[in-house]
Order: structure tokens, then C-alpha cells, then sequence
């Protein structure tokens, strides 16, 4: 694969963008980023899920993709809620966990992204649907 076809593969497609503006409700003509959410009302925790604000905030960026810090940090600059949240570990883990088991961010190899960047970089995939990555597995008593 060139260059040119590792760059390519980063654009997302109008049809990925319309599934994530479709799930975050979002109207036809309005751009699929954090910022075209409702805000919320003062000092509450915004009702989007964090599934869709990590969607939002790829969708968003420049190249279609982030590191789970710059995920944090763009969800942080647009809701004061978690700009200020005493729990930030927790709403931290929520967005690591999303990453991990949700099918629809899908981690780009190390050897695609030649940036400086710390830590892997994530994008959008509805290739393989966008459920859990694994069942959970039921207990037998």
C-alpha cells in the first residue's frame, strides 16, 4: 500500500458520517462534531454517550483520527462537566473502555501515523457494525 492509500483510507466516508449524525441526532445540514451538541444545561453532565462523544470528537478532527488523550481533551474543551469533574478517572476509563470494546473504533497500526504522536491513534469503522467487540460471556451456576 503507498502513501497516498494509507492517507486515503483516513477520510471518512459520508456514509460513516451520516450513520454518527444520525446516532447523535444531530440535523441533516449540521457538521458532525462535539460542538453541534446541544449544550447542556449549567453544570450538568451532558446526556450524549460517550460512544457518540468519542465518534464526534474523530469526526471532528482534521485527520480523522486522535490518541485517546487528545479524545479526553476535546470532550474536556467542549463540556465544562468533565472540564471540571472531581471523577475524571472516571469518565477517562469510560471513554479507554468504549475504545476497546465498541467495533466501531477501530485502532490504526503504529507503522500507518508517522506523527510524534504518544500513545496509538483511534479512528471511526462501521465495517464490522457497530456493536461490542466481544459477547459477554454468561455464567453457569
Amino acid at each position: 500500500m503507498t502513501v497516498d492509500a494509507e492517507d486515503e483510507s483516513l477520510n471518512l466516508s459520508a456514509k460513516t458520517r451520516d450513520l454518527v449524525r444520525q446516532q447523535a441526532n444531530l440535523p441533516p445540514e449540521s457538521p458532525v462534531n462535539l460542538w453541534s451538541l446541544p449544550n447542556p444545561n449549567r453544570n450538568t453532565r451532558p446526556t450524549t454517550t460517550i460512544p457518540i462523544l468519542i465518534k464526534l470528537a474523530i469526526c471532528g478532527s482534521s485527520s480523522n483520527t486522535l490518541t485517546y488523550r487528545d479524545i479526553c481533551l476535546a470532550i474536556a474543551e467542549r463540556f465544562k462537566w468533565y472540564r471540571k469533574s472531581q471523577d475524571s478517572k472516571g469518565w477517562k476509563g469510560s471513554i479507554r473502555h468504549a475504545l476497546s470494546f465498541h467495533q466501531a473504533f477501530r485502532r490504526l497500526p503504529e507503522k500507518k501515523h508517522r506523527s510524534p504522536t504518544k500513545g496509538a491513534l483511534w479512528t471511526v469503522d462501521f465495517s464490522l457494525g457497530d456493536g461490542f467487540k466481544r459477547t459477554k460471556a454468561r455464567r453457569r451456576n
